[in-house]
């Protein structure tokens, strides 16, 4: 006989495990190494160019990898559900006319509220002159199009200032200012926002958004 307990177990932890880097460092340090041919990671005490920078993974993704890193972390089911449908369009390999015709389109008869014409605006003003935004975009490599659809978007009582707080949420996710315009569809049972946003960032280069 015995009086020791048969449920009674001594636990022996062993040495904690190495899992050495997170998923999403592992593909963006992957992803760095597909576009540029080498890792772009550098640590303190390193050789050659830009050793101890400390430089991150996928740094030199695009914009606004970092805050998608963490989208989708403060929804909950009260949370907006809101559809976005995007376009890049590189415009060396697109049609001459692409980009008038896509601003005409958006700006034509019948998508107002009330059947009217659509009336285009952007960050700063309530009639946006779709021509000279044409002509800022000429030299640009590309441009983005966004479809914006809320799904309470008949509810919503302005849809022209939800779409400028999303691209002010936008500026500050990607750290730039954007040049930008939209127009309101109405046509449809599903309100929804047309934008069209320059390839370029605020300091003139190519915007690139990871």
């Amino acid at each position: 006989m015995t009086d020791r307990s048969d449920d009674d177990f001594r636990i022996r932890p062993g040495a904690p495990k190495n899992r050495g880097q997170g998923f999403v460092s592992k593909v963006l340090k992957q992803a760095g190494k597909a576009s540029s041919g080498k890792s772009m990671v550098r640590r303190p005490g390193g050789s050659g160019k830009g050793a101890g920078t400390g430089q991150r993974p996928g740094s030199r993704l695009g914009r606004g990898h970092t805050a998608a890193r963490f989208a989708g972390a403060k929804l909950t089911s009260m949370s907006r559900r809101v559809t976005i449908k995007t376009l890049l369009v590189n415009q060396r390999q697109a049609s001459p006319q692409s980009l008038a015709k896509h601003l005409r389109y958006i700006e034509r008869d019948g998508v107002g509220r009330d059947g009217e014409p659509g009336q285009a605006y952007g960050p700063q003003t309530d009639a946006a002159d779709l021509d000279a935004f044409k002509e800022r975009c000429a030299d640009d490599r590309h441009h983005f199009r966004f479809i914006l659809s809320p799904e309470d978007g008949a509810e919503l009582e302005d849809l022209r200032t939800y779409t400028r707080h999303l691209m002010g949420r936008m500026e500050a996710d990607l750290g730039t200012g954007l040049d930008w315009v939209a127009v309101n569809h109405w046509n449809t049972d599903n309100p929804h926002t047309h934008i069209v946003v320059r390839g370029r960032d605020d300091t003139g280069k190519d915007l690139i958004i990871a």
